[in-house]
């Protein structure tokens, strides 16, 4: 800027004397020099005006963009903060299926335990106790029975003792037990049993826990292992 009044100041100087050279800041200009200097620093004026209105233009193009994109920001903090309590949800429900987890394996374990200790009971009992055992549920053992079998049998009534089981679902749980499949069966054959009050007790137990139409709780009978007919006369004995 005082470049541009320094030049100023030398024209009108030139103006008002006829002399040839002028004294400028201890430089002394003849007055082609003079009007080299004017044409430069205009140049350079223009260039700074024209590089001003780019960066005018960029800013406005900022602005726009921004004030554009204003609601798709406001729309990511949103999903955010949802994105937060999603995590807190997904988070409390497997702290939920760990309990639940580990309620089950302690129920097994207890199971397991009991059929152990039922099993060593029916080691020391009389024919007389056998004899009892078999009025009661179970039927007649055979003579070659094998320890495994023997085993299968007393797991399979602490089981019933515990809740109520389809035949299928009870082979079931003895081979997940690790009885094979010929111990699991040998050991649900030698049980008698209700299956059609085992499907009565499972869907009483089913209510107590939670709410069915009747066609549903027919079907989780039946996903159960009980037969139609068996899930059909419990739904009907509970007057559902």
């Amino acid at each position: 800027m005082r470049k541009y009044l320094v030049l100023l100041f030398s024209v009108l100087l030139l103006a008002a004397c006829s002399e040839e050279t002028v004294d400028i800041a201890g430089e002394a200009l003849n007055y082609e020099e003079l009007q080299a200097e004017i044409e430069e620093a205009e140049d350079e004026l223009a260039s700074v005006n024209e590089e001003l209105a780019e960066k005018q233009d960029e800013l406005t193009d900022v602005e726009s963009e921004l004030e554009e994109n204003k609601e798709k920001y406001e729309g990511l903090e949103e999903l955010a903060n949802n994105k937060d309590d999603i995590i807190k949800e997904v988070e409390d429900a497997e702290d939920t299926l760990a309990s639940l987890q580990d309620e089950i394996s302690k129920t097994e374990d207890e199971v397991a335990t009991a059929a152990e200790a039922e099993s060593e009971k029916d080691t020391k009992e009389s024919p007389e106790k056998e004899a009892e055992d078999s009025a009661s549920g179970t039927k007649e053992k055979s003579e070659d029975e094998t320890p495994s079998q023997k085993n299968a049998v007393n797991m399979a009534k602490s089981y019933l003792d515990y809740t109520a089981f389809s035949k299928s679902g009870l082979i079931e749980q003895l081979k997940y037990e690790g009885f094979n499949d010929a111990d699991a069966a040998y050991a649900v054959d030698q049980l008698s049993v209700s299956w059609k009050e085992q499907a009565v007790k499972m869907a009483e137990n089913y209510l107590d826990y939670t709410s069915f139409s009747r066609s549903g709780l027919i079907e989780q009978l039946e996903y159960e292992g009980f037969s139609n007919e068996d899930a059909t006369h419990a739904v009907n004995e509970i007057g559902l």
